[in-house]
């Protein structure tokens, strides 16, 4: 069994490994060859105080946000290929960022606040209002995220991609060789998803602004952007505890996470599992030099 961990995530069309520092992708173009893209750019990864408890889920957050500006360097080829060379101004890709912020901050901040507030004023008030907006909430990003991978065609065709990346990580992980047959008979769920991370930040969230910041204090907004930040951290330490041990209080959530990714993956083909291997190699072989 390996024990070199490897990250990874479902891209369009394709999917991208990293040790930490050095990064491989590989996307199927609409001509059916695979483009491949390796890359270390993210040095910054390997300073000791990006490893420190509560810093490194910080750190790999941030990071997170960064690297989608490469990724988007990438797919620049077969996005032109598909717009018929058009190029995406600046203007427009911020434009569409800024966009972005303000639909997850109306999704995810005042539907589910306002809805809260209206459940614990006429339905159910001696519930604590912040229990109800952690259960808006979500509600509201299970349906968010079942609408999308389930209707949306690009999305859909990710959940196979983000499949393949798992099987390929587990068949490494497991020892054999990372072909398309070993890999094949591998789940589609990994304990160490990012999606299983967000069962972790609710729960944090839930239990922050339940017993320990309890009251109208937390009612402002300026309060929970500054506490975003322990949030995330907590749930970063959470989630990485229950990849090692097993502790039973916190298995509720672990389920939950696992339960999620089986909305956002979903059994990929030979063909996918095969531009997963790509990329994978194309890491593996990056680290050898």
């Amino acid at each position: 069994m390996s024990k070199k961990i490897y990250g990874g995530s479902a891209v369009i069309d394709g999917v991208m490994f990293s040790d930490g520092n050095k990064y491989s992708m590989a996307i199927r173009n609409m001509d059916g060859t695979i483009i491949e893209y390796q890359g270390q750019e993210r040095k910054y990864l390997n300073y000791k105080w990006s490893k420190l408890p509560f810093i490194r889920g910080l750190i790999s957050i941030l990071d997170i946000f960064s690297f989608n500006d490469k990724t988007n360097k990438m797919f620049e080829h077969l996005i032109k290929s598909k717009t018929e060379n058009k190029d995406i101004s600046k203007f427009q890709y911020w434009s569409a960022l800024l966009v972005s912020f303000i639909f997850v901050g109306i999704l995810f901040y005042l539907i589910p606040k306002y809805i809260s507030i209206f459940i614990h004023k006429y339905l159910f008030p001696y519930i604590n209002i912040e229990t109800i907006n952690a259960i808006i909430l979500i509600i509201v990003f299970v349906a968010y995220i079942y609408y999308n991978f389930k209707f949306i065609d690009s999305l859909k065709i990710i959940r196979n991609y983000h499949g393949a990346e798992h099987k390929v990580i587990s068949c490494h992980e497991s020892g054999l060789d990372v072909t398309v047959e070993n890999a094949k008979q591998f789940k589609t769920i990994h304990p160490r998803c990012g999606t299983s991370f967000i069962g972790y930040v609710i729960f944090v969230k839930l239990l922050l602004f339940n017993f320990i910041l309890s009251g109208q204090i937390v009612n402002f907004l300026i309060l929970k952007l500054f506490a975003l930040p322990i949030i995330f951290s907590l749930g970063y330490e959470l989630f990485r505890l229950m990849n090692k041990y097993n502790v039973t209080i916190l298995k509720p959530v672990k389920d939950f996470g696992l339960w999620m990714q089986s909305l956002t993956t979903a059994e990929p083909t030979e063909d996918q599992l095969e531009v997963a291997i790509v990329a994978f190699n194309g890491l593996k072989m990056l680290e050898s030099n």
